[in-house]
């Protein structure tokens, strides 16, 4: 169908079976990947496990930036308290996380940058 598509004009093709087929094989492939969004040709936006190496250090100490040249936009944290409806864990978002954050077990990064910087993060 999205050949057809393309030759009657169509600009764009959106296949979600294959766009989530392939989300799918890349969190098989790296289960510390929980999403990887594309967002040009080569530029991605990521979310990852904190390695447990990187538990306890604060960004400024990890320097992502300098040594993968990656962005830290957000970090994503489950908090163990239970609410009042009696569930265990609620998220919270770290927007813009300043350097003197320091990660903890069970964070989720999200990462912006080159897909090959974000390769070699998830490496570790």
């Amino acid at each position: 169908h999205a050949e057809v598509l393309k030759q009657i004009g169509a600009t764009e093709v959106i296949n979600l079976e294959v766009q989530q087929g392939q989300r799918l094989a890349s969190r098989i492939v790296a289960p510390d990947v929980v999403d990887i969004i594309p967002i040009s040709e080569d530029q991605a936006l990521a979310e990852l496990r904190v390695p447990e190496s990187f538990i306890g250090k604060t960004l400024i100490n990890l320097d992502l930036r300098k040594k993968y040249n990656v962005n830290i936009i957000t970090i994503k944290r489950t908090k163990t308290d239970i609410d009042n409806m009696g569930n265990p864990k609620r998220k919270e978002f770290i927007f813009t996380p300043k350097p003197d954050e320091d990660l903890k077990v069970n964070d989720i990064l999200v990462v912006l940058g080159a897909e090959k910087d974000i390769d070699k993060l998830k490496e570790l």
